[in-house]
């Protein structure tokens, strides 16, 4: 088995150095620590963790909390932490919500006890009360693509990725456009600012309200819901619709196909998260993009600098990343003929 000798050598550090980023000092810099990882690696050197940890008092563990793992967009974030944590010499503690407040609140009791060192999350309601009780305790956390007040967090901003469904569903001659999602999420009030700016209303009648945007029991209530929708107003009365996640995408592209709509020749589907699904389907889909992979490195990042004590700031940290868009087959300009 290679020595911590061999890995300093390759490293280019000194052997300190090497014992240093094993356990967790906050006196190595990111960039050092991701070198002497990358040799660990290569070289297949096993610390003793169970030693380590009693030194250094760390488990050498982050707690991930996800609402939904059926969405493709979580799937995604987590095997990006998970690499991520990889690279720095954690392993990950995954716990699944179902998107359900008592749940997460389960998780993370369970996490604490545990005692990992360090917590992302992807809150259910920002509000509830053991978010509190996370806030005030002495686990470093992170919000995953929410900002809540309290945590650092590294999210996008949901208000400009719904902007940019808008306004590309109007600059391609839409104006009778439906929502599907949650209207109290950024994503909608976004959606519904671009019209003001186009001097354009928007009509409560063209949205089908989803219970708070999220997946579990999606694919019945999309089909019940746009099923209904698409029986009351026959013809069709909008000629495009913003789904607030691809996996909704997804599901409301196949009622329409069922209905005998052609995509994007009768109806315009744009979708939000640009996951695997918008290039797997036919015809793929436009999506508004999230930068994933620099959400969960930024998101890593973040919390090793918290518990190497890196960062000792008392006020959250809050990195708010740019969406952007990605045109593909189920959007055109209508008018155009191939």
């Amino acid at each position: 088995m290679a020595t911590m000798e061999e890995i300093a050598k390759k490293a280019g550090v000194s052997q300190a150095t090497v014992s240093r980023v094993i356990n967790g000092s906050a006196s190595v810099s990111m960039e050092t620590r991701q070198n002497v990882m990358q040799w660990i690696r290569k070289l297949d050197y096993h610390p003793n963790r169970t030693a380590q940890s009693l030194v250094s008092k760390q488990s050498y563990l982050f707690g991930i909390i996800l609402p939904e793992i059926s969405n493709p967009y979580f799937s995604e974030v987590l095997k990006v932490v998970e690499q991520e944590a990889s690279l720095n010499g954690y392993n990950l503690i995954f716990c699944h919500t179902g998107d359900n407040v008592q749940r997460e609140k389960h998780a993370i009791t369970t996490l604490r006890s545990r005692q990992v060192d360090g917590i992302l999350i992807v809150p259910v309601e920002s509000s509830a009360p053991h978010l509190n009780t996370l806030r005030n305790s002495n686990v470093p956390t992170v919000a995953i693509t929410r900002d809540i007040d309290g945590f650092d967090s590294v999210a996008i901003s949901l208000r400009r990725g719904g902007a940019m469904a808008a306004n590309h569903l109007l600059e391609t001659g839409h104006t009778n456009i439906g929502y599907i999602g949650s209207k109290h999420e950024e994503k909608f009030q976004g959606f519904y600012q671009a019209f003001l700016e186009h001097g354009l209303t928007f009509s409560d009648t063209h949205v089908i309200e989803l219970e708070k945007g999220g997946e579990p029991g999606i694919s019945h209530e999309i089909h019940e819901k746009i099923s209904a929708y698409l029986e009351e107003r026959n013809p069709l009365d909008v000629t495009a619709f913003f789904v607030s996640t691809d996996i909704g995408a997804f599901i409301v592209s196949h009622i329409l196909r069922e209905h005998d709509y052609r995509i994007p020749e009768d109806v315009a589907v744009v979708g939000f998260d640009n996951t695997f699904l918008a290039v797997e389907m036919r015809p793929t889909l436009t999506s508004v993009a999230q930068p994933v992979a620099e959400i969960g490195r930024l998101a890593v990042e973040m919390l090793l600098e918290r518990i190497t004590g890196q960062e000792t700031r008392e006020d959250s940290i809050k990195i708010i990343l740019e969406p952007y868009l990605m045109v593909r087959e189920s959007t055109r300009k209508i008018g155009w003929k191939s």
